[in-house]
């Protein structure tokens, strides 16, 4: 695995950067953000010459290769498809996320779950899964896989109708994704941030940095189709976790939309791995207290 970072700055730290012929050369400094490798010699440098200006704001993303992709059991879902809404259309299931009340998922922890999506139109193709515009983090899928994933028997998974939002007739061919059950707390290890009540509002106390990371062992069986504990998302709600039947699934039947990063169990190789990669990177950092995590 690697850890890439998304950099962000100001003014005082791109001419730090600019002053230096290799990194001004290596990388475009006049958009005031870069994609670097975390652990690469030209990421060093960049703390190096930053160490005394107002500090790099820091997106990580974490980036594992087949081989480890296939020791996980379960994966952190992420959406390369959007259903974009309109704003009508946004406003309404919006005020249909503000008005659920929270379900506590563990002690100091609670999540929403979007019980009804209405949209007065719907572009989808059959065989993807979409998240529903950029601010939920619930997804919508076509005719064709929701027919998979009936005849696949995967736990924990209901497929809903999506409304119309005038009508409030189902439209045809499209169904929203749903389930009730909740993955345990995550570890909170090296790579979560806790994060002040007023910086997250009403979401999540902690800010997942890194990879999910859970200790399983002895756990109940887990369903398929899961949430995170945590409303790691916005409006109070979570991430998705499924089971690697489910990646299996959709990678052979060629279902488009989303892609799946491995969620980690404690005590494995692979965990204890990505702490150890996770407790250089945050040593690095402290060469600047300025330098600081995007919240």
């Amino acid at each position: 695995m690697k850890i890439n970072l998304y950099l962000c700055y100001g003014g005082d730290v791109e001419a730090a950067l600019a002053a230096d012929p290799d990194i001004a050369g290596q990388f475009k400094l006049g958009v005031s953000a870069f994609w670097v490798d975390g652990e690469s010699e030209a990421f060093d440098r960049i703390l190096e010459l930053t160490k005394t200006t107002s500090g790099l704001r820091l997106t990580p993303d974490c980036v594992f290769t087949a081989k480890e992709q296939s020791q996980a059991r379960y994966f952190q879902v992420l959406s390369r498809k959007r259903v974009k809404a309109s704003m009508p259309d946004n406003l309404a299931n919006l005020a249909h996320v503000k008005a659920l009340t929270p379900v506590k998922t563990a002690e100091g922890l609670a999540i929403k779950r979007m019980e009804r999506i209405e949209l007065s139109k719907v572009v989808l193709d059959a065989n993807t899964v979409a998240v529903l515009d950029d601010w939920a983090a619930e997804y919508l899928t076509g005719a064709n896989v929701a027919e998979l994933l009936k005849k696949a028997g995967l736990k924990g998974l209901e497929l809903r109708p999506v409304y119309h939002r005038k009508t409030k007739a189902p439209h045809e061919g499209v169904f929203q994704l749903y389930t009730e059950s909740v993955m345990p707390p995550v570890e909170r290890n090296i790579s979560v941030l806790g994060v002040r009540a007023a910086a997250f509002s009403e979401d999540s106390p902690v800010r997942m940095l890194g990879a999910l990371s859970y200790a399983l062992d002895g756990a109940p069986e887990l369903a398929d189709f899961n949430r995170t504990a945590e409303p790691f998302s916005s409006n109070q709600l979570p991430f998705w976790v499924v089971s690697r039947k489910v990646v299996e699934l959709f990678q052979e039947h060629e279902v488009k939309g989303w892609v799946f990063r491995p969620v980690l169990e404690t005590g494995t190789a692979l965990y204890k791995d990505h702490l150890a990669r996770w407790e250089v990177l945050r040593k690095k950092l402290a060469s600047n207290p300025r330098h600081h995590f995007a919240v």
